[in-house]
């Protein structure tokens, strides 16, 4: 059989792909077999002492002692988490840059913002879910509001006139707030502050009057007497706290469940997202694990990749209709 020098240049040129292609996976392969090899960094797009911040140190703490390697928390905050996502994403796609990414960054921003200094579709791999948590609704003691209802009633006898916290346009707070502008049918006024931690000092302060915060920097507050807890945002009571009832009792199913997860730079071998998806699940699995983050109203949820991947998408589906639906838009 006669092979032409066009048919030739062919056929080696499949084999050099091949080849290549072969090579990567085996060098692909190797990597993941060394790894872990040296520290991890997880980048937190938020200022510490918020929920997203105390699930990597909680996750952070467990994943070093489990790999015997340094896990280093590093905190870049602002532009809604948009600083800390773009450094991950231009992180190289080894392993060793970690994005703790949560509701805000990859669901809700993308809905409100025109650009972003990020692509969450694009540029990263979801790698493993950590926890979900329902967001806690809280107000000054001296506002002399106690329940939904009663903040409800006041907003719409002073429309425009109460004031709300969050951690930034577009975070999982302001989104809470504004669907229960929409669902109420008030008008508030909204102060974002640089996350989670100050927005909720700025409600104990007596700065604003009220906001959804996340419970790990709530509650120690709310016991001191700082602030006073008017409901969760999830659907059903928690068995931490029985007494604290739901918006969905003033609000017929209103939600809004808090989450976040690892992820990695796109391009990140296989193998090393699913190793690392093994470790951060069986930190995730550790009694000790589970508790600390209970203590901080955080529900650990360890999932695969797959999993993780299918969740975040219908996230975006429902956060791009609430966005819609209340017309939010970030500057």
């Amino acid at each position: 059989m006669k092979i032409s020098y066009r048919n030739h240049s062919k056929l080696v040129a499949r084999a050099l792909h091949g080849l290549i292609w072969a090579s990567l996976a085996l060098a692909g392969a190797v990597a993941a077999q060394d790894y872990p090899g040296k520290a991890i960094r997880i980048v937190v797009p938020f200022p510490p002492g918020g929920s997203t911040d105390i699930a990597a140190r909680i996750v952070g703490d467990k994943l070093s002692a489990m790999i015997r390697q340094p896990v280093l928390i590093e905190n870049k905050p602002g532009a809604n988490g948009g600083i800390g996502a773009e450094t991950a994403a231009r992180a190289a796609p080894d392993g060793y840059t970690l994005l703790l990414g949560n509701l805000g960054i990859m669901a809700i921003n993308p809905a409100i913002y025109e650009k972003l200094p990020y692509d969450p579709r694009k540029q990263f791999v979801p790698v493993a879910m950590n926890v979900v948590s329902p967001l806690i609704l809280i107000a000054h003691p001296s506002a002399g509001i106690q329940t939904v209802g009663e903040l409800i009633a006041r907003a719409k006898a002073e429309p425009g006139k109460l004031t709300f916290s969050s951690g930034g346009n577009g975070s999982a707070a302001h989104l809470a707030a504004e669907l229960l502008n929409f669902t109420a049918g008030t008008q508030t006024l909204h102060v974002p502050y640089k996350g989670a931690a100050p927005a909720t000092t700025a409600v104990a302060s007596g700065e604003v009057v009220y906001g959804f915060s996340g419970q790990g920097p709530s509650w120690p507050l709310v016991k001191a007497g700082k602030l006073r807890a008017l409901a969760l945002s999830g659907l059903k009571r928690s068995p931490e706290n029985p007494d604290t009832p739901v918006v969905a009792e003033s609000l017929p199913d209103f939600e809004v469940l808090d989450w976040n997860g690892m992820f990695v730079p796109a391009g990140t071998p296989g193998d090393i997202v699913s190793r690392l998806n093994q470790l951060i699940n069986a930190a995730l699995n550790e009694p000790d694990t589970r508790s600390k983050m209970q203590t901080n109203g955080l529900d650990a949820t360890p999932r695969s990749p797959e999993q993780f991947a299918a969740f975040i998408r219908g996230e975006q589906e429902k956060w791009e209709k609430v966005a819609r639906a209340a017309k939010v838009k970030a500057d």
